[in-house]
């Protein structure tokens, strides 16, 4: 083998790693849920787009996120994520999501995101 393919060995490993890690918008949305439900809250805050960490303190989001993951503790944790629907325009996404709880309760939620140098990021409506 020449020398000059170990350069392209690591070049192209590289390229399918990077290819291989970029997440749609049900996965990051997906992921934010999980963390939540795991309590894993630095991670959660970590999906929010940019203008979202800038407007809200971050111990603010910090104690809201607590809560949020004590609510999903007390209904059971989440059984299911459900994607009902799923719109993407642009650097927006919006889906509908049905999340089941191990109580057996059921919530509607609208999960908005938006593309941030690449990556999708949860952007909370108003």
């Amino acid at each position: 083998m020449s020398s000059k393919h170990y350069v392209w060995v690591p070049m192209l490993i590289a390229a399918l790693a990077a290819g291989c890690s970029a997440q749609g918008p049900e996965a990051v949305a997906r992921a934010f849920y999980n963390h939540l439900e795991d309590g894993e809250i630095e991670a959660a805050i970590d999906l929010l787009s940019s203008q979202t960490v800038g407007q809200i303190p971050r111990e603010k989001l910090r104690a809201g996120f607590r809560e949020v993951a004590l609510d999903i503790e007390k209904k059971g944790g989440i059984d299911e994520l459900e994607l009902v629907d799923q719109t993407v325009k642009g650097e927006i996404a919006r889906l509908s999501m049905a999340v089941r709880y191990g109580n057996g309760s059921t919530e509607n939620e609208t999960v908005v995101l938006v593309r941030e140098d690449g990556a999708w990021r949860i952007q909370p409506e108003k």
